[in-house]
């Protein structure tokens, strides 16, 4: 098996994984956290690739809007950044306990 270097912060972190029981030993736990993390990139890939389609389809069926003021711009800006922040709160609601782990 390969030998990879990690920090001793996360060492830690997947010992006390291990040791409340969320994987039976090191190798599985770190398999998990890989194959979450895989499984998180590919779905951010299938949410973009959908977005993005969906924004093509609207475009096609005229369904947009032409932004022509700065006052137009900013409230864009501001319904963006609260939906931003909306997303933002449901995505650290969702976390794993693999990707919550390494933020404490």
């Amino acid at each position: 098996m390969p030998t990879v270097q990690i920090s001793a912060h996360v060492k830690a972190l997947i010992e006390r994984q291990v040791a409340e029981g969320a994987a039976a030993d090191e190798g599985a736990f770190i398999e998990a956290a890989v194959r979450n993390y895989t499984d998180e990139i590919a779905d951010n890939d299938d949410a973009l690739l959908a977005a993005a389609q969906e924004g093509i389809e609207a475009s096609r069926r005229g369904d947009f809007v032409t932004i022509s003021t700065p006052e137009e711009q900013e409230a864009v800006w501001k319904r963006i950044w609260a939906r931003a922040m909306e997303l933002g709160d449901d995505m650290r609601a969702e976390r794993t306990p693999v990707n919550a782990a390494d933020q404490r």
